[in-house]
């Protein structure tokens, strides 16, 4: 209850808080325009002056669609009425630069009583959701991490090979254990959802595809504890190499700050991290809202049903092994 509840949502509003004041960073800014509108170089109040590419768009849909691809941070354009921003809206410090130079290349229609447009490409993700997500991601990984140790302590102990004495099959065991743990995990996530939602108003997205994402979130937690539990070690050095492993891919993942303010890379690399595609599938329901489709989710889904598959499977031929070890001492 203290690992799978508690601590998640404890940490979820302390780590929101400390990164509610956003640091600035150099930005990719797409921009439609005529003439000679905006400076390559911006400075921002309470910020430092960073560095500010143009990448210039012949049109507004091209600049939107490389809003949404992550090409670029956001997208200014200039030269009609009224300006507009186009911006992914989990990221918020990238929209309030893009409203400032917004505002500032179109001084004459500020001075006339126009407002800057602010069209999102998704949703508005706060701090607060950001780290609902991250934190349900990271606390299932460790409670799968000790429902699965134990379940390598019942092998190593010859739990196994005792059951393998009994009427039930093999199989029926191993459908009970994993089938057990991949409820453990589902039930914590849906706890989870369900508090953030009503005592913190995040909005996860569409329940449907939220619902298939986190049945892939816990099938690649339950993957990942698996291989590392067949790591042919001594007990007590694979205990560290797990708990190691599990915060080098937080980390790697994400899961302790968000990638804004950070060099490209640091996205890169959490793209090859289960954590990090889950956090990535999240998060891009939760900004696109009622826009998201299957299409959304796809990698994500891909990813982490690979490596479900891949770490059960190791998982389950271990067992087996134990199986055939008790069998072997019983006759």
């Amino acid at each position: 209850m203290l690992v799978g509840l508690v601590l998640p949502v404890v940490l979820t509003v302390l780590i929101a808080a400390a990164f509610s004041r956003e640091e600035s960073f150099a930005m990719r800014l797409g921009i439609t325009a005529t003439g000679d509108t905006l400076s390559a170089r911006v400075v921002v109040p309470g910020y430092a002056e960073d560095p500010v590419e143009l990448i210039p768009f012949n049109d507004r849909a091209a600049a939107s669609a490389a809003v949404e691809s992550g090409h670029v941070d956001a997208a200014v354009v200039v030269g009609g009425p009224a300006p507009a921003v186009i911006v992914n809206g989990y990221r918020p410090v990238p929209a309030r630069v893009a409203r400032a130079i917004a505002y500032l290349s179109a001084e004459d229609a500020a001075r006339a009583g126009s407002h800057v447009q602010l069209v999102s490409a998704g949703g508005k993700i706060r701090p607060l959701d950001y780290f609902a997500i991250s934190m349900t991601i990271l606390f299932l990984t460790f409670l799968i991490w000790g429902a699965v140790r134990s379940f390598q302590e019942e092998k190593e102990g010859r739990m196994l090979a005792r059951l393998a004495a009994t009427p039930s099959r093999p199989h029926e065991i191993l459908a009970g254990k994993y089938g057990a743990m991949f409820a453990l995990g589902l039930v914590q996530v849906g706890v989870l959802i369900a508090v953030s939602g009503l005592v913190f108003g995040v909005n996860w997205g569409q329940p449907l595809l939220v619902a298939v994402l986190a049945l892939a979130t816990v099938g690649a937690a339950l993957g990942v504890a698996s291989i590392l539990v067949t790591v042919p070690v001594r007990p007590e050095r694979r205990a560290l190499i797990g708990m190691v492993s599990m915060f080098l891919l937080a980390v790697l993942g994400g899961q302790f700050f968000p990638p804004e303010g950070l060099p490209d890379v640091f996205d890169r690399i959490a793209r090859f991290t289960p954590n990090g595609q889950a956090l990535f599938g999240f998060t891009n329901l939760a900004a696109l809202g009622k826009a998201s489709t299957f299409g959304t989710i796809a990698e994500p889904l891909a990813v982490m049903s690979a490596v479900a598959c891949v770490g059960i499977l190791l998982g389950v031929v271990s067992a087996r092994r134990a199986f055939e070890i008790g069998d072997g001492a019983a006759k």
